[in-house]
């Protein structure tokens, strides 16, 4: 009972090595996506607003000359001002690289409030994806495949 059979060694060097290429894997996915990324990279010194996160895709995209990927937050009831500032400076951002920005929203945007329909139509872009809270998770795994090589 002291030994194990060949084939359960040869399992568990197989599962550790497994573990140890998923922790890799997680380390690098977690290098590659930033945070607080400046917009004064592309609109000029002295800007302050910030781009909650970006990255750039490690496997080829359906669209390879989409390349940046930033990621804002905001509330479509409350933001609409944040609305017209995030487009104008992803704008700038398309102008110098090609970019995509995803803006997460909560689910409950009621397109009867006037608010509401003000920052949905200021965020429409081919440009730019609109997700609620609720599928962000969906949204996630697939910013964790395009990192992850």
């Amino acid at each position: 009972m002291g030994r194990w059979p060949t084939q359960a060694r040869y399992k568990d060097a197989d599962q550790a090595a497994a573990r140890g290429r998923a922790r890799a894997a997680r380390r690098d996915y977690h290098k590659a996506l930033e945070r607080d990324i400046p917009a004064a990279q592309w609109t000029g010194a002295g800007d302050t607003f910030t781009f909650d996160f970006g990255y750039t895709p490690v496997r080829p995209a359906p669209e390879p000359d989409r390349e940046l990927r930033l990621i804002h937050a905001l509330s479509l009831l409350r933001d609409s001002d944040l609305a017209e500032t995030l487009k104008s400076k992803f704008d700038t951002v398309l102008e110098k690289a090609p970019a995509q920005l995803t803006v997460a929203h909560e689910d409950i945007a009621d397109p009867s409030n006037a608010l509401v329909r003000s920052s949905l139509s200021t965020l429409r872009s081919k440009h730019i994806l609109l997700v609620p809270a609720g599928i962000f998770d969906q949204y996630a795994r697939s910013v964790r495949e395009e990192l992850l090589v």
